[in-house]
């Protein structure tokens, strides 16, 4: 996913075009003599003419730059999670209480939390503000607790609020990395 989003920075810092193709078993037909066009489905739309999904990865263009979102992911896992209609949050981690892996009641079935943070992981590729949190959480998979459940819903909480940020690579010459913190 790394090659991907860098060949996407080129591609937005030397303005070309970006899109999008995929041809499945092309290694069946051999050449193709004549073009081949695609109609789409009746009752099937394209949202928005500039804007793909990639991987899960929504690439939208803009005139000053690309986005890269993951916002349909989230809503996904929202709903699969059950928090939707949660309370957002302002951060991502709660600083209290410290994770530790030997104290409170072990969770019975792991699974759940074990295959969110898997998703978690994943939203990491467009969301490297939750990259600290999330590998936090990761160090406890192999001893679940009830606190890290928490924890990890917290986080949800705080998607639920952020749905829809990403990665925004300018396409202004000019480099420069720009980062904004609170740390009161």
């Amino acid at each position: 996913m790394s090659i991907v989003k860098y060949l996407i920075v080129v591609a937005v810092k030397k303005n070309w075009s970006l899109f999008q193709t995929d041809v499945n078993n092309v290694f069946l037909h051999g050449d193709l003599d004549e073009e081949v066009y695609m109609k789409l489905p009746p009752g099937l739309s394209v949202a928005s003419p500039s804007s793909v999904s990639l991987a899960c990865i929504e690439v939208t263009v803009f005139p000053d730059g690309v986005l890269l979102n993951q916002k349909k992911f989230v809503s996904d896992m929202l709903k699969e999670f059950d928090f939707l209609g949660v309370t957002s949050v302002a951060s991502p981690l709660e600083l209290t209480p410290k994770l530790k892996d030997v104290e409170d009641e072990v969770l019975s079935s792991p699974e759940k939390y074990r295959r969110l943070i898997g998703k978690l992981l994943f939203l990491t590729h467009t969301r490297p503000n939750i990259c600290f949190d999330v590998q936090h959480l990761s160090q406890f998979l192999h001893t679940l607790r009830i606190p890290h459940m928490v924890v990890a819903h917290h986080l949800l909480c705080y998607l639920k609020g952020t749905h829809d940020f990403g990665l925004f690579y300018s396409n202004n010459l000019d480099f420069s990395v720009k980062a904004y913190t609170d740390s009161d």
